[in-house]
């Protein structure tokens, strides 16, 4: 298993955060790289979504993914992939701090043959993918109520 995780500290209550998060339709309105992300946020659901992929070529992967986690306030995981080669668990942990404001953990967990032979340094590569969503989350947080 490889894993990229990223965090930032976002200016508003856990509760927005989360509202966001579980709001599918909203992701294309403020995340570049996914393009949509069809189904429920309800654990064990499957989705479907459209989205970059985290290498930088700007190639489009459509996919199946389903929903292992969802505690609300607290984290959301979906896990999607082949298995074998590659499946990915995303994941959202948010973490209320003072002054209503959240910390939010976010990344990934590669499992799979690519995974193994690309190495650490590859994986790693996609680090800026991930830190790039936070801040566009962070900027679109700050344009609602």
């Amino acid at each position: 298993m490889k894993r990229i995780e990223t965090e930032i500290i976002l200016n508003v209550e856990s509760i927005k955060v989360w509202k966001v998060l579980t709001d599918f339709e909203s992701y294309a309105k403020w995340c570049s790289s996914i393009k949509f992300i069809k189904g429920k946020a309800k654990h064990n659901e499957t989705i479907i979504m459209e989205t970059a992929t985290p290498d930088g070529s700007g190639k489009i992967y459509t996919g199946k993914g389903k929903i292992t986690e969802l505690i609300p306030l607290k984290s959301l995981k979906w896990k999607g992939g082949i298995t074998g080669i590659l499946v990915g668990v995303h994941f959202w942990y948010i973490e209320p701090i003072e002054n209503n404001k959240t910390k939010l953990i976010q990344g990934e967990d590669f499992y799979g043959l690519y995974p193994f032979f690309a190495g650490n340094k590859k994986i790693k590569s996609f680090k800026p993918f991930y830190e790039n969503i936070n801040l566009e989350l962070k900027e679109y947080l700050s344009t609602i109520e």
